[in-house]
């Protein structure tokens, strides 16, 4: 019997700098899924998503096309320059509505390193933990399926830091809420970091930049 083909829907995939978290300033692939367990990404849904962060959300995650798994390593191995070290990043919307063990073990074999940027609120694939895998949980509510990870991010002030005092990550960042209130978001992340240096501040780069 012939196995059927996974099927992705994705968003878009682009070429650039990874601008935020303890891999700021590396040259990555991003693949970004379209959908999201949080809220819909429509504007006419933000006052009542699932998740607060439907009030605040920026990233266009709406659309896009369906794409077999060969095709897609295909199309980001393509995006690579001939020389260098590839890095990959997994986004969102919410990756781990999609990822699989197959998808993580094929780009794997072509890629040293794969980062995956989840909310924490659904399980990832078992290949990301057993892989070469950069793990990224940055939550939108304080109940999260997972309780470790390379780094944890906190959009600030959204969430309480306290409340992931016992979570497990190797990097803890503190990013301000890019909103109206940015100026006075930074200044409080600037003084919750001074006072707990366990946590680091993450600015988002690429914005400064004006890249993708």
């Amino acid at each position: 019997m012939m196995s059927l083909k996974s099927t992705f829907a994705v968003k878009e995939i682009f070429y650039t700098i990874q601008g935020e978290g303890a891999q700021a300033g590396r040259a990555a692939v991003f693949c970004r899924f379209a959908g999201c367990n949080g809220w819909s990404g429509l504007s006419k849904d933000r006052a009542k998503g699932p998740f607060p962060c439907s009030r605040w959300c920026d990233t266009e995650f709406v659309g896009g096309r369906k794409i077999d798994e060969d095709s897609l390593v295909a199309e980001i191995i393509a995006l690579f320059p001939e020389r260098g070290h590839r890095f990959v990043v997994f986004t969102g919307g919410e990756p781990a509505l999609q990822l699989t063990d197959s998808l993580l073990k094929k780009l794997l074999k072509d890629v040293p390193q794969i980062a995956i940027e989840t909310n924490g609120s659904l399980p990832l694939p078992e290949q990301a933990f057993v892989g070469n895998c950069w793990i990224t949980v940055s939550p939108k509510n304080e109940k999260i399926a997972q309780d470790k990870a390379s780094e944890l991010k906190l959009i600030y002030p959204t969430l309480d830091p306290e409340l992931f005092k016992d979570f497990r990550a190797s990097w803890r960042f503190l990013q301000p809420l890019h909103d109206l209130n940015w100026t006075k978001n930074t200044q409080a992340a600037v003084a919750y970091v001074k006072q707990h240096p366990e946590w680091r501040l993450s600015i988002q780069s690429h914005k400064y930049l004006g890249l993708a």
